[in-house]
């Protein structure tokens, strides 16, 4: 299944009223605050309750460390529960929620320590630590303030999250667009000529007369089977062919933004900002790509490519 749709169908999920009174009766019942995120971390961003959490994502390279440890828990967790250690000695605990075979999120919950000995000591226990806060008294304290989650107690609660999400399969199949199953062949046309054209001027009435249908069943048909309307899912393809630019090349914004198919600098950031929550200038200066590796791109795209030829009906 297209990346594009799995995410359109995570954020339909995450929206489940079952999905939210499952959660917060774990919340109420055990004190553990739990998020769904989508198959990158994407979603439910919610503030961390815990002054070690805080303390590591008040610096930019304090959350690098947690995004990088959320990513390996996820990455671990695509065929179960996996659990991840942080640099600070925190654990972070990711349970999939699977439907037809495919993983559409994840159930977090983390920034404890497994026990209060692990991190009590009269400065920071390894090197790791001193980079994160050469204060060891601060250290110290931050240690003695996380929260505990005893190995029997965190199992129990993987076993809880298994049961919701066993719960919820159920339910997503019998009430959304059945992920588990085949596009319908017409909708898997229409996504690979948008995949194929999303640089030019493409229309939904474009695409019907191509496959031989009315613009009004295509328009149905393709929102009901991939929960977004054409428009958005061609809006979605260009940003996130934009984002793959900004991240790893050093072309200008601009150029980026005509070449996914935008008409103009404004249209491109507002729908940028509305798919990623962030600027294309402010993804590109959170990116990894070095000012060095970045200029030597940009040196070599030089020009901008020649425009590929417009769908014709």
């Amino acid at each position: 299944m297209p990346t594009l749709i799995r995410q359109a169908l995570f954020e339909r999920i995450s929206k489940l009223p079952a999905l939210r009174e499952h959660l917060e009766s774990i919340r109420l019942a055990t004190g553990v605050t739990v998020r769904f995120v989508g198959p990158l971390g994407q979603g439910d961003a919610a503030e961390s309750e815990n002054a070690l959490c805080r303390f590591m994502r008040s610096s930019e390279s304090g959350r690098r460390r947690c995004t990088a440890c959320l990513q390996r828990a996820l990455e671990r967790a695509m065929e179960g529960a996996a659990h991840e250690v942080c640099d600070a000695g925190g654990r972070e605990t990711a349970v999939p929620l699977r439907v037809g075979g495919q993983v559409f999120g994840y159930f977090v919950f983390g920034g404890y320590l497994s026990a209060r000995a692990e991190g009590l000591a009269p400065e920071p226990a390894s090197v790791r630590a001193a980079e994160i806060c050469p204060d060891a008294e601060k250290w110290a304290q931050l240690l003695a303030e996380a929260p505990v989650c005893e190995p029997a107690r965190e199992a129990a609660l993987v076993r809880l999250l298994e049961l919701v999400a066993t719960q919820l399969a159920l339910i997503i199949t019998d009430n959304l667009a059945h992920p588990e199953k085949r596009l319908p062949e017409v909708i898997e046309k229409a996504c690979a000529l948008a995949r194929e054209h999303y640089a030019e001027p493409l229309s939904l009435s474009a695409v019907a007369e191509r496959l031989s249908v009315s613009v009004a069943h295509l328009s149905r048909l393709f929102h009901h089977s991939t929960g977004l309307p054409f428009n958005e899912y061609l809006t979605r393809l260009r940003t996130e062919q934009a984002r793959k630019l900004l991240l790893t090349t050093g072309r200008n914004v601009t150029e980026i933004a005509y070449d996914s198919g935008f008409q103009s600098i404004s249209q491109f950031n507002r729908a940028f900002k509305a798919v990623h929550g962030v600027s294309p200038r402010s993804l590109r200066e959170r990116g990894s790509v070095s000012a060095k590796a970045a200029g030597s791109e940009g040196a070599k795209r030089g020009r901008r490519p020649r425009a590929r030829q417009a769908l014709k009906s």
